[in-house]
């Protein structure tokens, strides 16, 4: 009865992440209320990941949390409250919560689920960073996403989800790397290097 209750309260909070946030993104300003609706959400999954119960599927649903609540705080390229250093440290804490990665990933939905959100988690850390002007700490975490999003690939090499994630990836890291446009470390042959690479994934 005690493991039911968990999955009813699991589920709950789950909804509240994936679909009650999700069906009021899509109302004119609503980016506040979407920031208190993760919230709440995370405040639910938080105690229900400390029970020593709480399985690998848990702790991937409270880190798509945090990078939720991240993008609404204030992540890159995203409609957000321009908070970078919550957001920073909401990214920070969804990729605490996971399990640590492992070689090779667990070859199901649950493991490629957990390498994919450690990826995107990485990738919009290091966005944020390279916005702070810290260019070597930002460029770290994205070569950390590209890992990721390769140790997801590894199980299931034609998903086309993943794919598309380490694509992005690659445009990601080249743009720091050396585009004039973005906050870069000055190698454009790696920047095009990049790009190329992201044309042929």
């Amino acid at each position: 009865r005690a493991e039911a209750r968990f999955e009813i309260a699991h589920e709950a909070a789950r909804a509240l992440v994936h679909d009650v946030h999700d069906d009021v993104a899509a109302l004119d300003g609503s980016t506040a209320t979407r920031a208190r609706v993760l919230e709440r959400a995370v405040g639910y999954l938080d105690r229900l990941a400390a029970d020593p119960t709480a399985g690998r599927g848990l702790r991937v649903d409270l880190a798509e949390a945090y990078f939720k609540v991240g993008q609404v705080q204030g992540g890159p390229n995203a409609p957000g409250l321009g908070r970078s250093h919550s957001a920073a440290e909401s990214f920070r804490r969804g990729l605490g919560v996971l399990p640590p990665p492992a070689t090779p990933v667990a070859a199901d939905t649950t493991g490629r689920s957990a390498e994919r959100i450690r990826g995107r988690l990485h990738e919009k850390l290091g966005g944020v960073l390279a916005g702070q002007g810290r260019l070597a700490l930002a460029l770290r975490h994205l070569g950390d996403a590209l890992a990721a999003f390769d140790r997801a690939l590894a199980h299931a090499p034609a998903d086309a989800e993943t794919q598309v994630l380490r694509a992005g990836g690659l445009v990601n890291q080249a743009d720091y790397a050396g585009h004039p446009d973005f906050p870069n470390d000055g190698r454009p042959a790696d920047a095009l290097a990049g790009y190329r690479a992201a044309r042929a994934a």
